[in-house]
Order: structure tokens, then sequence, then C-alpha cells
């Protein structure tokens, strides 16, 4: 391979750099009222810290899109559990409607890059419409059609074999 030559691993999709305001400056302003919340046992490392302020900043996007408080509901139901910090979580996002509803970008992925020996963070958005288009599509892969059910059809997702002593000897 060729120094320096530029592969383009995301096929036809372009990534646009965001010339206005960085989305990784707001994930920063976005956290910081909430620092003294990730100083307990339930944040080990600064990434689970971040993807839990990623997963608010995204649900609260979805909270300014639908049309009712119990649709939102029941998207947020399944992280009420004890290993979850629910109620943060929702402090989280009203502080994100409330606060930064004009950034409609979801957040897709973040890494940190190191300049002059300091972490920088980056943040990849996706434009509202875009997202919501592929969380759609995702969603509908998973779904069950009548095909599925023909003979000879192995659900991948609910089956797990284990050996027998019969089968091991």
């Amino acid at each position: 391979m060729k120094k320096n030559k530029v592969l383009n691993l995301f096929g036809e999709k372009k990534i646009i750099q965001n010339t206005g305001v960085k989305y990784s400056s707001l994930l920063e302003q976005f956290m910081e009222p909430f620092t003294k919340y990730f100083d307990n046992d339930k944040f080990f490392k600064y990434q689970d810290i971040f993807e839990f302020a990623i997963n608010a900043w995204n649900f609260g996007n979805m909270a300014s899109i639908v049309d009712s408080s119990s649709e939102l509901e029941n998207m947020t139901s399944l992280l009420k559990n004890d290993n979850f910090n629910y109620h943060l979580l929702k402090k989280m996002m009203d502080y994100k409607v409330s606060n930064f509803k004009e950034f409609t970008n979801f957040i897709v992925d973040y890494e940190f890059d190191e300049k002059k020996g300091y972490p920088v963070l980056r943040v990849l958005t996706q434009p509202e419409n875009i997202y919501m288009a592929k969380m759609l599509q995702e969603a509908s892969d998973i779904e069950s059609h009548e095909d599925d059910f023909e003979e000879n059809y192995i659900n991948s997702y609910a089956i797990s074999l284990k050996p027998l002593q019969p089968f091991i000897d």
C-alpha cells in the first residue's frame, strides 16, 4: 500500500466536517452540571460516563421528536432496572431538551485523540432524519416475517446448543 493514500472505508457516504458549533464541546457542556453524579461506583471508566451521556443526549433528541410522553416512556421503560440510574438519565434528558434543543444531531460515535499530550474529544453525529431512518431500517431487519417460519428455518437469535456427554465422547 502506498504511503499517505486515503482510503474511503465508508463507500459512497462522505463524512462532512462540521463548520459550526462542535458537538464535542456541546457534549462536554452538557455533561458539566452532572459531573458530581458520576463520582459514585456505578461508573467505572470514562467510557461508561461518555456512553451514558451520549444516550441521554440521544434520548433527549427523541423526546423532542415524539408527540407524547407515553411514547417516550415506552421507549425508556426497558432502562428501568437496578443496575441503571434511570433518574439521572431523565434529569439529563430534560436538561438536553431545555438547554440544547436547537442541536438536533444524534451522536453516533466518539473517540479521544491526543494533541500535544492532551486528550481531545471527537464526536461523530448524524442529522435526525438520517439517524431515525437508519434506526427504523435496523428495527425492520430484526422483525420476523412469514417466510421465517417455513420448514428448515432456524431463528439464530433463539437457539443455543449445549453438547451432552454422548456427543463429547
